[in-house]
């Protein structure tokens, strides 16, 4: 198989099948790289303004378990194990979970 890169748009995020079933992980890993903000972004939660730079999501546990059908602690298991691989960076801020240095 050759290595290299494929163009992925953002729109098979709204594909019946993107969805359809409950998440693996490298559905997920693929789900935050195209939830990362390809330009810098202010969003409101709960009345609080958070400003997001490149690269960032902003994005709480519970949210992400709700959308790959997980439970919070597998959730928060998959990111740590990823973080700990160096493949991200997050922080966890009032209820917001801000995945970084995607």
């Amino acid at each position: 198989m050759q290595e290299g890169w494929i163009k992925l748009h953002r729109q098979i995020l709204h594909n019946e099948l993107w969805a359809s079933e409950r998440f693996t992980k490298a559905q997920a890993w693929i789900d935050l790289l195209l939830l990362a903000n390809h330009k810098p972004q202010t969003i409101f939660i709960r009345g609080n303004e958070i400003k997001l730079q490149k690269g960032e999501i902003g994005y709480s546990i519970l949210s992400l378990s709700k959308k790959w059908k997980w439970n919070r602690r597998t959730t928060k298991s998959f990111l740590s194990w990823l973080s700990t691989r160096k493949m991200i960076h997050y922080k966890v801020y009032n209820r917001i979970t801000s995945i970084v240095s995607i």
